[in-house]
């Protein structure tokens, strides 16, 4: 930020003792480090809000990269990108394909699901009558 050397310090130091009295020079630089301390912890908090957020953070790179990248350069990450993309896409084709074909091959292989029989109830017998 300021690039202030101990001559510099000293000085704006007396003026502000001059000024402000030496009663309230102790207020007042508590005060602002508190300022200061709170403006950097926003600033960072800001910061990582960005660079976190991919869709603010992905539009700047790319900004960045139109204006600092030779053009050829731009041209081969752009052939890049589209390959994988293609790529991609016909992973899940594929993905999808095999599954399909697993699915009629399980249907096919399979031996037809019969039902457990269903069993009656009988009446239990009643009790023998212990003989006397």
């Amino acid at each position: 930020m300021f690039n202030l050397g101990m001559g510099e310090i000293t000085v704006i130091l007396l003026l502000a003792l001059i000024f402000i009295g030496p009663a309230k020079l102790p207020d007042l630089a508590s005060g602002l480090g508190k300022l200061i301390r709170e403006f950097r912890k926003a600033t960072s908090d800001i910061k990582k809000e960005i660079t976190l957020h991919e869709s603010i953070r992905k539009p700047f790179e790319e900004l960045r990269d139109a204006v600092t990248l030779h053009p050829d350069e731009l041209k081969r990450r752009d052939q890049i990108r589209k390959s994988l993309e293609e790529l991609a896409e016909s992973q899940r084709r594929a993905a999808a394909q095999a599954t399909e074909a697993a699915a009629v091959v399980v249907a096919e292989t399979a031996p037809p699901v019969t039902p457990p029989p269903v069993e009656t109830a009988t009446p239990a017998a009643p009790p023998a009558e212990p003989k006397i």
